[in-house]
């Protein structure tokens, strides 16, 4: 998926190589943290932001 992530989306932030749900949108930057911990981090480089499931459509195994 390439479109442009949403509050409560599962992304894939390819610059740092990890996953995120995005629990926040500031001034038009997104605020990603961790499917599996507390780590909270606004993405580098947004181009490099990959939507891999919308809300409501991801589960955490």
């Amino acid at each position: 998926m390439s479109e442009r992530p949403d509050v409560g989306d599962l992304v894939h932030d390819l610059a740092r190589n990890e996953k995120g749900v995005v629990t926040d949108i500031s001034r038009g930057k997104l605020i990603l943290r961790s499917p599996f911990g507390t780590q909270q981090w606004t993405p580098d480089d947004p181009t490099k932001i990959r939507v891999e499931a919308r809300r409501g459509s991801w589960r955490i195994p």
